[in-house]
């Protein structure tokens, strides 16, 4: 609501960086085809709509051409962020060729597969973090070696999210309370 929409506790993960001067690392990003492909927001920038439609024209477009051939025709399912709403996004992502699906709740994350990745990211961040205070350039080099990692050892666990909605939906539906989280 304040555009400084971020991962997980305004960092992806327990970064020495983000501890030791306190500014977030922003890192945007799309799963398709078992693959997580990311973008890193520069210094100090939030995401706005404004933003979200030059990330869409210069990265997404790109990614689904990689993930899914010449003439990809993806349906997207994205967060619930007022930005990636925002009347110029949602005509970006058209004009990208790229279909968004609103009839989706808003909640539970557990809908919405890249979380899933982003958690997979975190671990790999957890598992490898630094002992030393690191500059944002060696951290913005490590959190690019974590998603390159979760994409070739965890590439099952990513094609898969990108093939399990119907079950993620069915689970939700079933969860007590209803909409409560599940497995996912």
């Amino acid at each position: 609501m304040d555009r400084t929409d971020a991962l997980y506790e305004d960092c992806i993960g327990p970064s020495s960086y983000s501890k030791g001067q306190g500014a977030p690392v922003r890192l945007w990003g799309l799963l398709a085809r078992g693959r997580l492909q990311t973008a890193v927001l520069r210094k100090g920038q939030a995401m706005n709509a404004r933003r979200y439609a030059k990330l869409v024209r210069d990265k997404y477009a790109r990614w689904a051409r990689v993930a899914f051939g010449r003439n990809p025709k993806p349906i997207i399912v994205q967060d619930h962020e007022r930005c990636l709403w925002a009347e110029a996004s949602r005509d970006t992502l058209k004009e990208s060729g790229m279909e968004l699906l609103t009839n989706y709740p808003k909640s539970p994350q557990d809908l919405n597969s890249i979380e899933t990745a982003w958690r997979e990211v975190r671990a790999r961040l957890a598992n490898t973090e630094p002992t030393k205070i690191e500059s944002r350039t060696a951290f913005i080099r490590w959190l690019n070696r974590a998603v390159r990692w979760v994409n070739k050892n965890r590439r099952p666990l990513l094609s898969e999210l990108c093939t399990d909605q119907k079950e993620r939906a069915r689970d939700v539906l079933a969860a007590k309370p209803p909409g409560g989280r599940t497995k996912h």
